[in-house]
């Protein structure tokens, strides 16, 4: 049944803008920055200077977490792309980093980045249950790009848990036409980064060879030392 959900994608969001005035008058709001300003802030959404919304590193999300189940409904919903990183620290503690891009409904063409760790399994349903990294924030940032060029560029100089970024001015844009690239510095936390090289190094030989030399493999991940630089294409 999941995977039916999975592939049985139709751009629900989509239609509806196209059909609906009140959907088209969301988004507009959503792009002049009218919309209201309180709900935005609620949900977490902050705007930039040029319009771009990031994701407040309080926002109440973090204390819900995250489970496949959610990136299911986003996927029947529009147009997105995910890749997922699970790794555990050297006392057994699991990790992942989840990374994803898409149509972003009323928000646009986006991309995050995220630092979970390992909460429960829900019942019955074999899902795992993510929880925000409160307490593993790091130096991140996020650029994202389209088939014209760059959308937005990211570089916070507070340390993230989970970077976003939103162009309202970008809708309809399909996942696949979006190429989302973050870079994570490790070296505040090496235990995270001793546990993320060794799952790596479990997979790919190369990868391991790429850190050797620093040079990129042949692939969408770049990996240098006690850094990682990511790409979803």
């Amino acid at each position: 049944m999941i995977e039916s959900l999975i592939h049985d994608q139709n751009n629900m969001w989509n239609k509806l803008i196209d059909d609906t005035n009140s959907a088209k008058e969301f988004v507009n709001q959503t792009q002049a920055g009218t919309f209201d300003n309180n709900l935005m802030a609620l949900g977490g959404f902050t705007p930039d200077q040029e319009g771009i919304y990031h994701k407040d590193q309080d926002a109440l999300q973090q204390y819900g977490g995250y489970n496949d189940l959610y990136d299911i409904v986003f996927n029947k919903a529009t147009s997105m792309k995910t890749e997922k990183f699970p790794f555990s620290t050297s006392d057994g503690q699991p990790y992942m980093i989840w990374l994803w891009k898409g149509d972003y409904c009323n928000l646009g063409a986006g991309a995050e980045i995220g630092i979970y760790n390992y909460g429960f399994t829900v019942p019955g349903t074999g899902l795992d249950h993510w929880y925000a990294g409160v307490d593993d924030a790091l130096p991140i940032t996020l650029d994202l790009y389209d088939s014209c060029g760059q959308v937005f560029s990211w570089h916070p100089e507070e340390n993230q848990l989970w970077i976003a970024g939103f162009d309202p001015n970008s809708q309809n844009t399909s996942a696949n036409q979006l190429t989302s690239v973050g870079s994570i510095n490790f070296e505040s936390r090496l235990d995270l980064w001793n546990g993320f090289i060794i799952h790596i190094m479990g997979k790919d030989f190369g990868i391991l060879m790429s850190i050797i030399t620093q040079l990129d493999f042949i692939g969408n991940i770049k990996l240098k030392i006690l850094g990682v630089h990511i790409e979803i294409q």
